[in-house]
C-alpha cells in the first residue's frame, strides 16, 4: 500500500497567506528557552490587558511547525482572567483563547497547577532565526475573585507541539 504524507503546515499570518511550508523533507527540530522579551512581576487592575510570558524558539536542521502551546498557571485562571492571547513580537496575534469557565482549561493539580491550551494552529520557525512567541492576559473588568493574589505562569515539561518537515 502507498504511503501517504499530509502535506506541510503554513506559518499563520495576520492575513491568513501562507508564509513558510514545512513539507521539505527535513528532520528540523526546536529548542524552547525563556526568553526575555516580557519583564517579570507584571501587575494587573481589573480590566487589564499585559504581556505575561515568552517562550524563545529556535529551529535546527530544517523548519518547525509549532502547533500547540500549553500555559501553566498556579491559580485558577478562569475566575480572573477573561481572554488569552498567543502572538509573535511584532503582535501578529496567532491564536486567541477565551476563558469564561472551567471548560476553557484543565486541572491538573488541584491549586497549584492549571493549564491553558492553545491549538489548531501552525507558527513555522526557521533555522537561523529566533521566534519568540508572547502570551497576554486580560484580567475581568469585575470579579469577586480578583484580589491580591501572586499568579506563577510557566511552559510546562511536553507542552510545545510541533511537526517538522518529515512529519515528525
Amino acid at each position: 500500500a502507498p504511503v501517504v504524507v499530509p502535506t506541510g503546515l503554513p506559518r499563520a499570518t495576520p492575513t491568513g497567506t501562507p508564509a513558510a511550508q514545512v513539507n521539505d523533507g527535513s528532520d528540523g527540530s526546536i529548542t524552547a528557552a525563556d526568553a526575555s522579551y516580557v519583564s517579570t512581576g507584571a501587575t494587573f487592575k481589573k480590566g487589564d490587558t499585559q504581556n505575561i510570558y515568552d517562550v524563545r524558539l529556535t529551529a535546527n536542521g530544517g523548519n518547525v511547525a509549532v502547533t500547540r502551546l500549553d500555559v501553566k498557571f498556579s491559580e485558577r485562571p478562569w475566575l480572573t482572567l477573561s481572554k488569552l492571547v498567543l502572538k509573535d513580537t511584532a503582535g501578529n496575534v496567532i491564536a486567541e483563547k477565551t476563558l469564561s469557565s472551567s471548560a476553557d482549561a484543565s486541572e491538573v493539580t488541584v491549586g497549584s497547577d492549571y493549564r491553558v491550551r492553545f491549538e489548531n494552529f501552525s507558527y513555522v520557525v526557521t533555522p537561523g532565526t529566533v521566534s519568540t512567541l508572547v502570551i497576554s492576559a486580560t484580567s475581568m473588568s469585575a470579579s469577586d475573585k480578583i484580589t491580591t493574589q501572586t499568579v506563577t505562569v510557566s511552559i510546562p515539561a511536553s507542552a510545545i507541539l510541533n511537526v517538522n518537515g518529515k512529519v515528525y
